[in-house]
């Protein structure tokens, strides 16, 4: 245990002697290690339902400094070492796997472990917490830069599939939403292109490359089209087929609005969630993937005739519509799914293209089709994966998928074709002569149904509320009453069965505190009373949220189907749109309602009114403020990057990076980082800090914190200590943080007075913590300041 001194007690000492120098170097020669962890880990340790995740284990110091003190309820650690020192951490500590919530892994076994310890788990409650050790920070075990990385962009890539399951609220409200817009499955599209080539174009980079070859070759293909891409086709006078929209959010319809202004030879398939904005305002046929009601119902799809389209991305969900649809060969183009050296990811005419290159993606790297590496996301990549496994599945059926990009991920199942080797077969021109209109009583259906379902929603949020009351009411003197459970148990058990698909809607809404209260974070033996009566409020209380906001968004959506109704019954039965209906559509931004009708149902006031206000929206400049949401990212995350480079040792990549730049005023001044990390890769020290110096003499360089890091440890390594000081000093006037390691800095070299102010000042910002008392004690003894060592002493007495 620790003790008053602040020390382990001799039996438990925090040293292990076969193999600390390397590991640890000086680190616990000046201050104690409980001090030592105490200053650096504050508070970033002890975070209750957490998974810390532990780059190196400082010798084993840190395992037994976290063995020693108390431990937040529901958290556990996972240290990830080296081969050569987790043989020696675990014979000299004696490692028992999950001792005191505790486990220490090598890489092979990583990942594995963090799976049995709850990684997705606590992924949900977004209780992943990836730190560095002492010596992974400092950098005394090279090998920890690279895991570092490493761990970093894998848990990265499984949070992303976790991210998308907590984002089921806004599925199922869109899917409420749209189900007065759905108006025909795509189901009923099956085979319609039977035989037929599908040039499928979606907006990376590669696409400016073979727009041109589209165009000329429009006729003798279907096109399919990802809508992002609309004003791109828009630009080259390209109309496609069938346009393609799948994503949710608010971005998707701000980026896609120009398909708004295609004709009436374009029909959108859409899945049943698509944006909801860009849904109300298709003017033309429509065909929606998936179910219209989140339950089932005789309003959904027949089951022998469902097309539920295919995800993570809108390009798996068309190449799906493509073989539901019978084509028999499917041209890839822009489907690259990775990103070109220069870090520019998508087509020109996008958002993304005029923000340039990024910075702030994950370091997953895949294999190109022409042997080069590139960088990809984890969406991406796992979209990839889906292709794959579509492109081979659907070749043994035949259909035949290619990519004409050199650039794409090379894809097993998805070869790579020249221009010269794709042939068009002779086709006849393809039309499509379905009319389309949301029918009275179809309306009428839809709105009983939200109806009823409203009304057992309400009776289901009643019974929670019920539960919730009785939970309260179960706990008396520390034991559980029996009659109450018993109550309890038969509400739960009602909640459950009676109203099975309302329930599963709820704790989908609710995932994230369902979560939460699960007992899988704690030992079943350490939690008491009080922990179960904790996490099983945390249980109710998140039901009754998710059923209020399931409430809501009934509420909406039947709001919406009433609003199609009187739309409706005003063109058929008055072959008008009153002023009701038309100021509805701009007060909702479904300013393009309008070109659902006839002019002549329309005032030529109101048609003016409405044109106005559609046009105005198509003027809206989103493209502006995402471009710089995008670009200040890519800013924020270019030093991280370069960073990551260095910590890899990857020099290539450093030098394609600094070549993408090359002749962008955008990152002008991240240059001179980039310069001085080239330097140090090559292993020219002195022309790195060199490097490193200039660029931190501009102080208002945006890299100005990371090239006096740099400055201060290449000046360290080269015994250059006036210059190491001015790094430190420099670092101090950007944070405040850097002023106690300034003061040890000034105390080593016997500036004493000068580090007790610093020191001070320190304190004066983040309080008057244990190391910092130890240090000040330390330096007034030493210089025999005895009248500020008794305010000190009466400091400590408070």
């Amino acid at each position: 245990m620790i003790g008053k001194d602040g020390y382990l007690s001799k039996t438990d000492e925090l040293y292990i002697s076969q193999y600390p120098y390397r590991v640890t170097r000086n680190l616990f020669q000046d201050e104690d290690a409980v001090s030592r962890y105490s200053r650096e880990f504050d508070g970033k340790l002890d975070v209750e339902d957490s998974l810390y995740i532990i780059i190196g284990s400082d010798a084993g110091n840190l395992v037994k400094y976290l063995s020693a003190i108390d431990k937040p309820i529901g958290t556990r650690y996972v240290f990830l070492e080296t081969d050569e020192i987790f043989r020696l951490v675990c014979d000299e500590i004696d490692y028992k796997a999950g001792e005191n919530n505790i486990w220490i892994s090598t890489y092979d076994e990583f990942f594995p472990l963090l799976e049995d310890v709850y990684l997705t788990d606590y992924l949900y409650v977004n209780g992943v917490r990836l730190i560095k050790s002492l010596s992974a920070e400092y950098g005394y075990v090279e090998e920890y830069r690279s895991l570092y990385w490493e761990v970093d962009t894998k848990i990265q890539d499984i949070s992303w599939s976790v991210r998308v399951k907590l984002g089921q609220a806004l599925f199922i409200n869109n899917q409420l939403e749209n189900c007065a817009d759905n108006i025909e499955s795509a189901s009923f599209l099956k085979g319609c292109l039977q035989g037929r080539t599908v040039i499928l174009i979606a907006g990376g980079p590669s696409l400016d490359r073979y727009i041109d070859w589209v165009a000329n070759n429009r006729d003798r293909a279907i096109v399919f089209a990802v809508s992002r891409v609309s004003k791109r086709l828009l630009q080259a006078g390209i109309e496609p087929d069938f346009l393609f929209s799948v994503d949710p959010e608010d971005v998707s319809y701000q980026i896609s609005r120009e398909a708004l202004e295609f004709n009436g030879n374009v029909t959108l398939i859409n899945q049943y969630h698509v944006a909801t904005q860009l849904l109300s305002q298709w003017p033309h046929r429509k065909f929606y993937s998936g179910n219209l009601l989140p339950w089932d119902s005789i309003l959904n799809p027949p089951r022998d005739l469902y097309f539920g389209g295919a995800g993570p991305t809108v390009t798996n969900h068309a190449l799906a519509a493509a073989y539901w649809m019978g084509a028999g060969h499917v041209v890839l183009i822009g489907v690259d799914l990775c990103f070109p050296e220069d870090g520019v990811t998508h087509a020109s005419g996008s958002r993304e293209f005029e923000a340039g290159p990024r910075f702030d993606i994950t370091g997953l790297s895949v294999i190109t089709n022409e042997g080069k590496p590139a960088s990809t996301t984890s969406d991406y990549l796992s979209a990839a994966d889906c292709l794959d496994v579509m492109a081979g599945h659907f070749k043994g059926l035949g259909l035949e998928v290619v990519t004409l990009s050199e650039k794409a991920m090379k894809l097993s199942n998805v070869p790579f074709r020249t221009l010269k080797e794709i042939e068009f077969p002779p086709i006849e021109p393809f039309s499509m002569s379905i009319v389309q209109s949301t029918s009275i009583s179809q309306l009428r259906a839809l709105s009983e149904e939200l109806d009823a379902k409203a009304d057992e929603l309400s009776t289901l949020v009643d019974l929670i509320c019920s539960a919730q009351k009785v939970h309260n009411d179960l706990y008396v003197n520390e034991k559980v009453v029996i009659s109450t459970k018993s109550t309890l148990e038969d509400i739960d058990k009602n909640i459950e069965q009676e109203h099975t698909e309302l329930f599963r809607l709820i704790k989908l809404l609710s995932l994230r505190g369902l979560v939460r209260m699960s007992v899988d974070f704690i030992d079943p033996e350490s939690l008491d009373i009080h922990s179960v009566k904790k996490r099983l409020d945390i249980y109710y209380e998140s039901l009754l949220q998710g059923g209020l906001l399931l409430k809501n968004m009934l509420a909406s959506a039947i709001g919406k189907v009433d609003r199609r109704l009187s739309e409706r019954i005003c063109f058929e039965d008055y072959k008008s749109i009153d002023d009701k209906v038309s100021e509805g559509w701009i007060s909702n931004h479904e300013y393009g309602r309008f070109k659902i009708y006839q002019e002549s149902c329309f005032s030529s006031e109101q048609l003016e009114k409405l044109s106005y206000a559609f046009r105005k929206e198509l003027e809206v400049d989103y493209n502006s403020v995402l471009t710089q949401e995008s670009l200040s990212a890519s800013k924020r995350a270019l030093p991280r990057r370069v960073v990551e480079f260095i910590d890899k040792n990857d020099l290539d990549s450093l030098r394609n990076l600094k070549v993408s730049l090359e002749g962008n005023k955008e990152y002008e001044a991240f240059i001179p980082l980039i310069h001085g990390a080239e330097l140090l890769l090559e292993g020219d020290n002195q022309l790195a800090l060199n490097a490193f110096g200039a660029a931190a003499s501009n102080v208002d360089s945006p890299v100005l914190e990371p090239c006096l890091g740099y400055v201060f440890r290449l000046a360290t390594d080269l015994g250059y200590t006036q210059v190491a000081l001015d790094a430190l000093a420099g670092l101090a006037c950007i944070d405040r943080i850097y002023l106690t390691h300034y003061a040890d800095a000034l105390a080593a070299v016997g500036q004493l007075d000068d580090a007790i102010l610093h020191e001070v000042e320190y304190v004066e910002c983040f309080g008057l913590h244990s190391p910092s008392r130890v240090k000040l004690k330390a330096w007034l003894t030493e210089l025999g300041r005895t009248e500020e060592l008794e305010l000190l002493r009466d400091l400590d007495k408070c």
